[in-house]
């Protein structure tokens, strides 16, 4: 269908299709993607959604006043009854890494790869890429960025119409695969930390305890059984610095929030599932 249409295009864009040998999956699709692009920014469209006819348009409009790290637009959903959060920032910029993450934290900045360009550069600079052969791919990518960032803007024009299918990848996949790629994402998080000089930095202590509440939000939608097994896995691989990540915080409330880790995991679990009852209701 794309050849096709290139084919009968006629204009001063010019096209360049990537073809793999065998299916790398949408993570090797992207980075392949982000390795061959030449633009100044980039931009990830999953295959099945659907761009706002002025999304483009939109998008690179606050491009002509700075060069922000990342431009992000609001979305729309369709094809399904789920209610998703959408951009609550409203028009605005974020020129600092604290304030950005603290957005994150509060759910008025999402998590998705879609819906935003990217500076190419930014990307490329500092190593950040989609972790292949897992799911959930882009909760990581998003909290390696999000530890890094230091400009976004945001513009309330819906730019992005995500489809929402009940026979989708992420509806039809096993809990087992769902499990191991939160392990793989909560260790390849703790390891980004480590390698940048990171893992002592309060806020992005709180991404990676974000990644944390996530897998854990997962095993408990499965089933209460499933979440008193993962719990102490997910505990084992962000618990290896609890100690440093309390003193790094130095916040009460943090404080509070992480101190289901000093208790055994039989206390541990049942102390985080309050929390995650009373955060969830809060929304």
């Amino acid at each position: 269908i794309v050849r096709d249409i290139i084919d009968h295009y006629d204009g001063e864009i010019k096209f360049k299709v990537i073809v793999h040998d065998k299916n790398k999956g949408l993570s090797g699709a992207r980075n392949t993607g982000l390795a061959a692009a030449k633009g100044d920014y980039v931009m990830f469209v999953d295959s099945d959604d659907i761009l706002a006819p002025n999304c483009i348009e939109s998008l690179i409009k606050p491009l002509s006043q700075k060069q922000y790290d990342m431009v992000v637009g609001d979305f729309g959903v369709f094809g399904g009854e789920d209610v998703f959060l959408h951009l609550r920032t409203g028009e605005c910029e974020f020129l600092e890494n604290e304030p950005i993450a603290v957005a994150v934290k509060k759910h008025r900045l999402y998590s998705t790869a879609w819906g935003k360009i990217y500076n190419s550069s930014f990307l490329k600079r500092n190593e950040i890429s989609f972790c292949e052969g897992i799911m959930h791919e882009d909760e990581l990518f998003s909290s390696e960025l999000y530890c890094v960032i230091n400009s976004v803007y945001c513009i309330p024009d819906i730019c992005y119409h995500y489809r929402v299918r009940t026979d989708s990848i992420m509806t039809s996949i096993k809990f087992e695969r769902r499990q191991l790629s939160c392990e793989i994402i909560l260790d390849e998080m703790y390891s980004f930390l480590k390698k940048n000089n990171l893992d002592r930095n309060p806020t992005c202590n709180d991404l990676l305890y974000r990644l944390f509440s996530f897998a854990n939000e997962i095993s408990w939608r499965h089933s209460p059984e499933e979440y008193n097994k993962t719990y102490s896995k997910y505990r084992k691989l962000v618990n290896r610095y609890y100690g440093e990540r309390f003193f790094a915080n130095n916040r009460f409330r943090s404080f509070v929030r992480d101190s289901h880790f000093l208790f055994p995991s039989r206390i541990g679990r049942f102390i985080l599932n309050e929390e995650r009852t009373i955060r969830t209701n809060f929304r």
